[in-house]
C-alpha cells in the first residue's frame, strides 16, 4: 500500500508540474529573426527593441468607425514614433545580424530595429505568432543643397537634411515609401519643379526633426517647412506625416495634392511653438482630401486667392488639450483670407478659438460637415463691397461651447443644417453692419416654434451706431425632423 501511494505522489507530482510548465510557456514567447546592415560584413550591435502600442484615441476611434471616410484610420502607423517611449524588452544582433528576445508575456507590441548611422525600422503590432522577415538596415545619407534633375529616395531608408534643400526648377524628386526625412536643424525643402510622395498605409513618409530634444517644453527644436514655390511647381503627397515642424507645408502659385496623412504636435508646449500645417497662397490650387490634423494652432491658412477643395479631413485636439483654454484659445483648424474653397464632409471636433472662419473677400462653400465640442464653430467676417460670399449648408453642430455662427456683413445662406444640443448658446450671433437679409431657412433648431428660434438668435448688430438696421434672419421654412444627409458622405 505506502508503495502504492508513494507511485501515486510521483505521477501526480508529474502531472502538475507539467501542467505548470505549459501554463507558463502559454503565457510567454520567444522572439527571434535577422536583422543586416547593408554594405557590412558584421551586423553585430544592432538593437533589437520591443515596445508598448500606443493607447489609441477611443473618442477618435469611434468617431471614424462611425464616419469611415473621413481623414486616414488612426493605427499604430499613425501614432507610434519611438523616441518619445521606453522600450520593455531588447536584445542586440551577433555578428551574423540573428536576434533572440526570451520570455515575453503575450501582448501585442511594436518591433524596433536601430543602428547609428542606419536609422530605424518598425514592425506593428507584433505577437507570439509573427515571424519577422529579414530585415535590412540602409545607411543614413546626409541631403543638402540643390538636388539633381530626377532623385529618388529610395524605400526605407534615412535621409537627414544637414541644410535647407532646393528641388529645382523642372526637376523631380520621388519619396518612396518608409523613408524617414530628418531635419538637424531649423532647415526647409524648397520645391521649384515637383514631389512626389509615394508612402504607403503600413510604410508612411515620416518627416520629422532629427533630434528629439526638449520636446515636452517649449524649448523643442522644430525644423522650419516644405515650400512648394513657383508657378510650375507641384507636389503629390499620399501616407506622410509631420511632426516637429514649425511651418509643415506650403503652397505658393503651384500645385498641391495630398492625402492620407496627418500633421501632428506630440504635446502642448508644440502647439504654441508651431504656426501652420498648411499654408496655401498666391492663387495656390490645391486638393487636402482624408488628412488628419493634429492639436495644432492652426491646421489650414488659405490666403491670397488660393483656390481648392478641402474634404473629407479630420480636425481635432486631444481633450486633455481642450480643457486648457489659455492653450488653445486662439486654435483655428481653417482660415480662409481672400481665398476660394470647398469646404466639405470634415469633421471638427475639440476645436479651440474657431473650426472655420471665412474672411476678407473670400469665397467659400460649408457643406456636409460634423462639428462636435467646439468652441465656436463658423466665423464669417466678409464685408459687402468686396462681394463676399458664404453658403453654409448640411452641417451638423453638436455641443457648441459658444456659438455655432457668427456672421459679420456679407451674403449668407444658411440652409439644411441640423443643430442639436447647442446647450442654449445662440446659434446665430449677428454682428456689423448688415446690408441683406439672412437666408436661414430649412434649417432644423431642435426646437418647433419661431419664436425658440429666434431666441437662439444673438443680433449684436444693435450695438452699432446704423440707421437702417432692419435686416432679418429668415427662418420659415424650418425642419422638424433632422436631415439624415446633413452628415460627412
Amino acid at each position: 500500500m505506502k508503495k502504492f501511494f508513494k507511485i501515486l505522489l510521483i505521477f501526480l507530482s508529474v502531472v502538475f508540474s507539467t501542467c505548470t510548465k505549459n501554463l507558463t510557456e502559454s503565457e510567454s514567447f520567444s522572439l527571434t529573426g535577422k536583422v543586416t546592415l547593408e554594405g557590412q560584413a558584421d551586423h553585430s550591435g544592432i538593437t533589437v527593441a520591443l515596445y508598448p502600442l500606443v493607447e489609441l484615441d477611443t473618442a477618435i476611434v469611434n468617431m471614424q468607425k462611425r464616419f469611415p471616410t473621413v481623414g486616414i484610420p488612426i493605427s499604430q502607423a499613425t501614432e507610434f514614433d519611438h523616441r518619445l517611449s521606453e522600450p520593455v524588452y531588447q536584445a542586440k544582433t551577433d555578428k551574423d545580424g540573428n536576434y533572440i528576445l526570451y520570455n515575453i508575456p503575450q501582448d501585442e507590441y511594436n518591433l524596433v530595429v536601430e543602428k547609428k548611422g542606419f536609422g530605424w525600422h518598425y514592425l506593428y503590432n507584433v505577437t507570439n505568432s509573427t515571424k519577422p522577415e529579414n530585415i535590412k538596415l540602409l545607411p543614413e545619407i546626409e541631403v543638402q543643397g540643390s538636388l539633381g534633375e530626377y532623385t529618388v529616395w529610395n524605400e526605407n531608408q534615412h535621409f537627414v537634411i544637414i541644410d535647407d534643400i532646393t528641388v529645382p526648377e523642372n526637376a523631380t524628386l520621388v519619396i518612396e515609401p518608409g523613408v524617414v526625412a530628418r531635419f538637424n536643424g531649423y532647415f526647409k525643402l524648397t520645391v521649384l519643379g515637383n514631389l512626389i510622395v509615394s508612402g504607403s498605409e503600413t510604410a508612411m513618409v515620416n518627416f520629422t526633426h532629427n533630434r528629439v530634444v526638449n520636446f515636452s517644453t517649449s524649448n523643442a527644436e522644430l525644423w522650419e517647412k516644405i515650400n512648394i514655390q513657383g508657378i510650375n511647381s507641384s507636389g503629390q503627397i499620399n501616407y506622410a506625416i509631420f511632426t516637429f515642424f514649425e511651418n509643415g507645408l506650403k503652397c505658393d502659385i503651384g500645385f498641391l495634392n495630398i492625402k492620407y496623412s496627418k500633421f501632428k504636435q506630440v504635446n502642448k508646449s508644440n502647439i504654441s511653438n508651431s504656426k501652420t500645417c498648411l499654408f496655401l497662397e498666391k492663387e495656390a490650387n490645391s486638393n487636402i482630401e482624408n488628412n488628419i490634423i493634429e492639436s495644432n494652432y492652426l491646421g489650414i491658412l488659405a490666403g491670397s486667392k488660393s483656390n481648392g477643395e478641402i474634404k473629407n479631413n479630420f480636425f481635432y485636439i486631444k481633450r486633455d488639450y481642450f480643457i486648457d483654454k489659455e492653450l488653445i484659445k486662439n486654435a483655428k483648424s481653417i482660415y480662409c483670407n481672400l481665398a476660394y474653397q470647398v469646404i466639405s464632409d470634415n469633421i471638427f471636433m475639440n476645436i479651440g478659438n474657431c473650426a472655420i472662419s471665412s474672411c476678407y473677400a473670400s469665397n467659400t462653400i460649408i457643406s456636409n460637415n460634423y462639428f462636435q465640442n467646439c468652441y465656436n464653430s463658423i466665423d464669417v467676417y466678409n464685408f459687402m463691397e468686396l462681394n463676399d460670399f458664404c453658403s453654409i449648408v448640411n452641417n451638423t453642430f453638436v455641443s457648441t461651447v459658444m456659438k455655432c455662427i457668427k456672421s459679420w456683413e456679407g451674403i449668407i445662406n444658411i440652409n439644411n443644417n441640423n443643430f442639436f444640443n447647442t446647450n442654449n448658446n445662440p446659434i446665430l450671433t449677428l454682428v456689423g453692419f448688415p446690408l441683406y437679409n439672412i437666408d436661414a431657412k430649412n434649417n432644423y433648431w431642435e426646437v418647433f416654434s419661431v419664436d425658440e428660434i429666434q431666441r437662439r438668435i444673438l443680433d449684436d448688430r444693435k450695438d452699432y451706431e446704423i440707421e437702417n438696421n432692419d435686416k432679418d434672419v429668415i427662418v420659415e421654412p424650418f425642419s422638424k425632423a433632422r436631415y439624415l444627409n446633413s452628415y460627412p458622405r
